[in-house]
């Protein structure tokens, strides 16, 4: 008889933080078009965002922010920008999430963008 432990391999367990880290993304892009567009309600502008550490502020604070913490999901694996070219008309912004560490190493996951009109860069990792 043979007995068989149970239990994951570091392997599969290290896939499922890639894959929470991947969607935690996601989620918080999504979460920053919202707020953008609530912004643009409110003061007629988007807001670009220069760092993660940025989020949490206020739009009108210095530096800016959209008022939104990124979870700690995604510290570590992801660093956030947000563009806006408010001199367009219509005005336009891109959230970008730039793979770091273990997420940039793995060339399936990698860099996300998503614009003031939904669309989703690459289409293939959304």
């Amino acid at each position: 008889m043979v007995l068989r432990k149970r239990g994951f391999t570091l392997i599969e367990l290290m896939l499922v933080i890639a894959i929470v880290a991947v969607l935690a993304a996601k989620g918080v892009m999504m979460d920053v078009a919202t707020r953008e567009h609530q912004i643009l309600l409110d003061s007629r502008n988007y807001v670009s965002v220069a760092q993660t550490a940025d989020f949490p502020n206020k739009p009108s604070q210095t530096p800016p922010g959209v008022s939104l913490t990124p979870p700690s999901e995604t510290t570590g694996n992801y660093t956030f920008t947000v563009t806006a070219v408010n001199t367009a008309t219509p005005p336009t912004f891109v959230v970008t999430g730039v793979a770091i560490g273990g997420q940039a190493s793995d060339g399936t996951l990698g860099d996300l963008t998503l614009n003031q009109a939904g669309v989703k860069f690459p289409p293939a990792k959304w």
